[in-house]
């Protein structure tokens, strides 16, 4: 762990709106603001199944750690477990814009390390995704913590192209719409590009040490909404251009208890969120795949402002059938990604021939499509002139990649008539009549006729 100090930033309640900050910008928060796709919003996780934690560098189920018994239900961690091998990863935390297509993104965020703690200190984070009850993913604070300015919990963050080891810049706003009194953020300066607040924020910052810190009324120990009665918000926009390498971002957890400023005590919580009157772009991605999830084509990327409609359709996909039509083809884009999928099977295809001995055809063949490894069966027609001889071993079967042929072996037939005749041709007996294979051998035999004897 880093060495404990405290560091609590000296703002001196300098405050951020009216300053010279070459990086700052002030907006109405109160109205409407539509922010270009360049930046993503605030990472957030859909679900915790997409969230695994490792301590001291083994994985371990988030559900079995303990929790502070709060309405959020955080996850304790111990600050003495914390350290460079104690980290989140978080599969599917955003889409952000590269070279005009959206790429999905992983974050490692590791828990580097708190500035007060000790071996009976723990810090709550929230682990939970965007629809699931409790505390958020990035929401931290609770936990029995050293009530006391300064006791910062250090993160690193760091972004890898999803299910990949490559590490990868990224653009993303970071929001914090909660921070309370005796809370504050600190975060390495050089990555910021823009800081968004509003015209009316009451916000105390300082630059120190490559970190700009924001706190919230500085030594003003009351409670308050984020808007308070005259109208001072306290919401904070960060607008970042994260390097490969990551950056550092570190918000304090210290506690409520202003009589003893070296108890161990319930912290508060810093929670990053962005106000609804923040609409970003929404992604749209669009997946055609088979049944194991494979890609058919390119995945499709659109977006659009959060709240507006969209529409998706099925595409014809050669050698494919579509099976699976996804319940959001149609909706409207969120404050997110959107993902939908139309599955397809693969299609096989089947054609019955009737054919003779030196191949060729003496009826129409048969051609059907099915699903592969799908059942199919067949059965022989009945040819005029012509008899079955050949019956295919894959008469019956399933379907397979590619074409399966079917070949049904007719052979042609002859007609004998065998007549039994006098001299002048007069029919002595009922005529013989039999049916053979083309070129095959056949025998008769005269008749015994009482009254004739046989002359020819």
């Amino acid at each position: 762990m880093e060495s404990s100090t405290a560091s609590w930033p000296n703002t001196n309640g300098k405050t951020l709106v009216g300053s010279d900050y070459s990086k700052l910008e002030t907006r109405n928060f109160s109205e409407v603001t539509e922010f270009p796709k360049e930046y993503s919003a605030t990472p957030a996780l859909d679900s915790q199944k997409n969230l695994a934690l490792f301590i001291n560098g083994n994985q371990v189920d988030i559900n079995s750690l303990p929790t502070d018994g709060t309405g959020g239900k955080p996850k304790l961690i111990k600050t003495s477990e914390m350290g460079s091998n104690t980290y989140f990863y978080a599969n599917n935390i955003m889409s952000v814009l590269q070279n005009g297509k959206y790429v999905d993104v992983d974050l490692k965020l590791v828990v580097t390390g708190t500035d007060l703690g000790s071996d009976s200190t723990s810090v709550g984070f929230g682990v939970k995704g965007k629809d699931e009850s409790g505390n958020q993913f990035l929401s931290t604070g609770s936990g029995s913590q050293v009530a006391q300015r300064g006791n910062f919990t250090k993160f690193h963050y760091q972004f890898f192209v999803h299910g990949t080891n490559t590490p990868i810049a990224v653009k993303f706003h970071m929001g914090f719409a909660d921070l309370d009194f005796e809370e504050a953020i600190k975060i390495q300066e050089n990555v910021v590009n823009k800081v968004y607040v509003d015209q009316k924020s009451k916000l105390p910052y300082t630059i120190e040490n490559g970190m700009l810190a924001i706190t919230r009324d500085f030594n003003d120990n009351t409670n308050k909404n984020d808007t308070d009665a005259s109208g001072n918000t306290h919401v904070v926009l960060f607008e970042i251009d994260a390097p490969i390498n990551g950056f550092d971002l570190d918000i304090s957890t210290s506690g409520h208890d202003s009589t003893n400023s070296s108890a161990i005590s319930q912290g508060s919580k810093v929670a990053p969120s962005i106000s609804s009157t923040m609409k970003y772009e929404g992604t749209l991605e669009i997946n055609y795949l088979d049944k194991n999830g494979n890609k058919l084509t390119d995945t499709e990327y659109n977006s659009d402002i959060v709240g507006t409609n969209y529409t998706t359709s099925s595409k014809e996909i050669p050698g494919y059938k579509l099976i699976e039509q996804p319940n959001n083809a149609n909706g409207t884009y969120i404050d997110g990604k959107i993902t939908v999928n139309y599955v397809y099977v693969k299609q096989g295809d089947l054609v019955v021939n009737y054919v003779d001995k030196d191949g060729n055809k003496l009826a129409t063949s048969d051609n059907e499509t099915g699903d592969v490894d799908s059942s199919y069966t067949t059965k022989p027609k009945e040819i005029s002139g012509y008899k079955l001889v050949e019956m295919p071993s894959n008469a019956n079967g399933t379907y397979t990649d590619g074409t399966t042929t079917v070949n049904y072996v007719y052979v042609k037939q002859g007609d004998l008539v065998v007549n039994y005749v006098d001299k002048d041709g007069n029919k002595l007996a009922t005529s013989d009549n039999e049916t053979g294979d083309v070129d095959s051998s056949y025998t008769t035999k005269p008749k015994e006729i009482s009254g004739y004897k046989l002359v020819e």
